[in-house]
């Protein structure tokens, strides 16, 4: 395999649907964490993934690296690269507008598959367990990830969860200083440093509220703050359109919460969803 002008994590993604099931647990826990991977040796990646050492190198060398050492350099050149493209890295100067819209749709159907083998089972379905319980939902988040978060708001004050979120950094602490037991303050980052989201959810735990994130950093400060964690993959060196990538990803998510949650109170938001409706039909004509 020629991987020449192609980050790693892209060549895994790439390849994802023609592993085995074991080099695929190798590949998903590389995704998920790229940077951590650097310095752990071929054995300590194999016990994260559960997986053995020789699987991982096969892994690497399914994808066309020397072994376990040589991928772990490419790796490292990519993470630790600077990166000047204006564009996403399977973005190319001579690529037609359409072109264009089609890597970018399935660059984002690739995060989304990754997003769902990647994501804990049993964490998910406990977060759905206490939204749809919860008294009152404080959303939390910085940057572009605020925009996820309102539309994550919208949609359960749409069927009748109370939801309170702010812009302004003063106001998301006062939401979270105001959150009690039975509460839930609900964080979002893509890095899971950011320090208002963190700050947030420290002051909410503080106060007896449950805490839950989600983020792209299993290794963040945010984890440590949170009752519960939703992953979702982390990129690489792409800093243009990380954002990007991570809003589709983390919306997916958010998504799926929203769902479940209506299915799971299928007769309360039936009829709260009906009520608002009305409401705001009566506003619009």
């Amino acid at each position: 395999m020629n991987n020449n002008n192609k980050v790693v994590l892209s060549i895994i993604k790439q390849n994802l649907n023609h592993l085995t099931p074991a080099t695929e647990k190798v590949a998903l826990y590389i995704i998920s964490t790229p940077g951590a991977v650097i310095n752990k040796t071929a054995a300590e990646v194999a016990e994260a993934s559960n997986t053995s050492e020789a699987s991982v190198i096969r892994f690497c060398k399914s994808l066309g690296f020397n072994g376990f050492h040589d991928f772990k350099i490419n790796l490292a050149q990519d993470l630790g690269a600077d990166n000047d493209r204006p564009a996403p890295e399977n973005i190319n100067r001579d690529d037609t507008p359409w072109e264009i819209f089609n890597k970018i749709v399935v660059a984002e159907q690739e995060n989304l598959d990754i997003a769902l083998k990647i994501m804990d089972k049993e964490i998910f379905t406990k977060v759905v367990e206490v939204l749809s319980k919860t008294n009152r939902i404080g959303f939390f988040a910085v940057g572009s990830s605020y925009p996820v978060a309102y539309d994550t708001y919208w949609k359960f004050s749409r069927i009748g969860v109370l939801c309170q979120i702010e812009q302004d950094p003063g106001g998301q602490l006062m939401i979270a200083r105001s959150l009690r037991k039975g509460d839930v303050a609900f964080a979002i980052s893509r890095s899971g440093q950011s320090k208002i989201p963190n700050l947030a959810l420290e002051t909410a735990r503080e106060k007896g509220a449950t805490t839950i994130s989600l983020t792209q950093n299993p290794n963040s400060k945010i984890v440590k703050k949170s009752d519960y964690a939703l992953i979702t993959s982390e990129r690489s060196n792409c800093v243009h359109d990380a954002a990007t990538s991570s809003r589709i990803s983390h919306l997916g998510v958010l998504d799926g919460l929203y769902s479940a949650v209506t299915v799971k109170k299928w007769d309360e938001t039936t009829e709260n969803m009906k009520e608002n409706y009305k409401l705001i039909r009566s506003e619009q004509f």
